[in-house]
């Protein structure tokens, strides 16, 4: 079984979509958190996603052509088919500020930026690159996650508390509602721990270092109390603000992770 990319387009106004095309097959299926996700425009005008660490064989439709995702994200152009894979492997929302910089993380860490893109090492296929990738928030206790919520049961992992076990779409701030202190801040969704972070950006090289805002050394930006509260994407909006989707249910881990036995106590469709 195989997961596929299509468009939906609304033609005529009436909020359903009346076109249905077919881009690419061969996503692969499985764990829902993951699976292929995050799309963003590029200043290039491909669109970006994440590769939900899953992998596939690719196949687009308009060019016939296949890919080996694995490993990779990826980039397409809707218009004619074109398929790319590129350098990383991000798990959930690969997004990027307003100067190309492309960012990514998976559950256990905060953020990384890419700062070499696979399209420039393909000019040499002798050159031995080690990453193209540097993590960040690499400071000392850099996976802290200071949740104001009531500690719960969980079925994996019961020992981490207040630890970044979920971090998803990592989101550079891109305007000025919130005021210039801003203009360098990444958001990320913690969902297990009900909260969304914040890393500040300093230039270091072709790539970044990044702390903690002030103010924010033992906080984070936004901490819920409701353990049902589970951002999942960020996106900053037209007016400057920050959206926050939210599945607000009980359950947010996987029944695939639990423990040997607990995972007969979940109910994983409560709320």
């Amino acid at each position: 079984m195989n997961d596929k990319l299509l468009i939906l387009e609304d033609t005529d106004g009436d909020g359903k979509a009346d076109v249905r095309k077919l881009l690419f097959t061969g996503f692969r299926e499985g764990n829902q958190q993951h699976r292929v996700s995050g799309f963003d425009y590029g200043l290039d005008n491909w669109v970006y996603g994440a590769n939900g660490e899953s992998g596939g064989e690719i196949h687009s439709l308009a060019t016939g052509k296949s890919f080996n995702l694995r490993g990779r994200d990826l980039r397409f152009k809707p218009d004619d088919g074109s398929f790319e894979t590129v350098e990383g492997q991000t798990q959930f929302g690969r997004h990027r500020d307003d100067w190309g910089n492309w960012f990514g993380n998976n559950n256990p860490t905060w953020l990384w930026h890419y700062f070499l893109p696979d399209r420039y090492l393909s000019r040499n296929p002798h050159l031995a690159v080690r990453t193209t990738t540097h993590y960040l928030a690499n400071y000392p206790h850099n996976t802290a996650a200071f949740a104001v919520s009531r500690p719960m049961q969980r079925f994996n992992f019961p020992d981490l508390v207040n630890t970044v076990t979920s971090a998803n779409s990592a989101t550079p701030y891109r305007d000025e509602l919130f005021g210039p202190e801003f203009t360098t801040s990444v958001f990320m969704s913690e969902p297990a721990n009900n909260l969304i972070h914040r890393e500040v950006l300093e230039p270091d090289g072709v790539t970044f270092k990044s702390h903690r805002a002030r103010g924010e050394e033992d906080r984070e930006f936004l901490a819920s109390r409701d353990n049902w509260f589970r951002p999942t994407m960020l996106k900053t909006g037209p007016d400057g603000a920050l959206y926050i989707a939210d599945m607000y249910r009980l359950v947010i881990e996987h029944p695939e992770y639990a423990l040997p036995g607990v995972d007969k106590q979940i109910d994983i469709r409560a709320g």
